[in-house]
């Protein structure tokens, strides 16, 4: 069903051009803000503020060795820039491969906080990532890429009577459910994509 002629809706060519990097002179947003086209009900957001996914600063951060000595400062995890980590996080189960800025496997949760303050501070984007199963990509990026699997991977409490489990964000599914197992429980989610 076509809307009707008086019905406009919002162009999407700013976002388009926010998206690509492009600016219009005496343009200076860090975001495009595009109206929403369902009617909207109280307090539902108006707008959705969209941030560029790349941009070439975040390029020209790649392998940066004073971002990876100031990381290596902050952290007790490892901390990874060289080429050969970065090749081996540039890519996951999807088709797709983007080299990220560098890659920190932290410890502890003291450890992901010091790296997002960091990169907040630098303006540089940060990636979570567990076993690198996306099949669509999002587990690769131009980033900082927070790699839990390594350290952060044990299920933490299973309460069978609450039926819940508190687990670190790298633990493995297939352990989680052996452990969920015995009180007749499982984890049923496919987080492949």
């Amino acid at each position: 069903m076509r809307p009707p002629t008086n019905h406009r809706r919002p162009s999407s060519h700013g976002v388009t051009r926010a998206l690509a990097g492009d600016q219009r002179p005496g343009e200076d947003h860090q975001f495009q803000t595009i109206s929403i086209l369902r009617p909207r009900r109280p307090g539902a957001r108006k707008a959705l503020k969209l941030v560029p996914p790349e941009t070439p600063h975040h390029r020209e951060r790649i392998g940066d060795p004073a971002l990876a000595r100031a990381l290596e400062r902050r952290v007790e995890g490892d901390v990874r820039f060289d080429s050969h980590a970065r090749a081996i996080y540039a890519t996951d189960a999807s088709i797709y491969e983007v080299e990220p800025i560098g890659v920190v496997l932290p410890r502890t949760s003291d450890d992901v906080s010091a790296t997002l303050e960091l990169a907040r501070s630098e303006g540089i984007p940060v990636l979570p990532r567990g076993g690198g199963t996306s099949q669509c990509g999002q587990a690769i990026g131009h980033a900082i890429v927070i790699d839990t699997s390594r350290y952060l991977n044990r299920v933490l409490a299973v309460d069978p009577a609450a039926r819940t489990a508190t687990a670190e964000p790298g633990v493995v599914l297939d352990h989680l459910n052996d452990l969920l197992s015995p009180a007749g429980l499982m984890f049923p989610v496919d987080v492949a994509t």
